[in-house]
């Protein structure tokens, strides 16, 4: 792992965060670390079992039409 492989892994992740959002890949990356794809692996646990660590994300199911990035919104 060195300053190179960091950069590529986060170039990695921009792009799949890009296509969660409906647009498309900026860097083309490729993942350079093999074993982080097992952390991103959705997992099953009893819930009376376990604490349950794992959480759906929040509005990927919606449509991509009803996700409007906006700067002007009143708080």
């Amino acid at each position: 792992m060195n300053a190179s492989l960091m950069c590529q892994y986060i170039e990695f992740v921009a792009d799949r965060l890009l296509e969660s959002l409906g647009a498309e890949k900026h860097y083309n990356a490729t993942n350079p670390f093999d074993f982080m794809d097992l952390i991103s692996l959705q997992g099953k646990t009893n819930f009376f079992e376990k604490r349950v660590s794992e959480y759906a994300k929040a509005n990927v199911s919606t449509p991509s039409s009803d996700r409007v990035f906006t700067t002007d919104e009143y708080f």
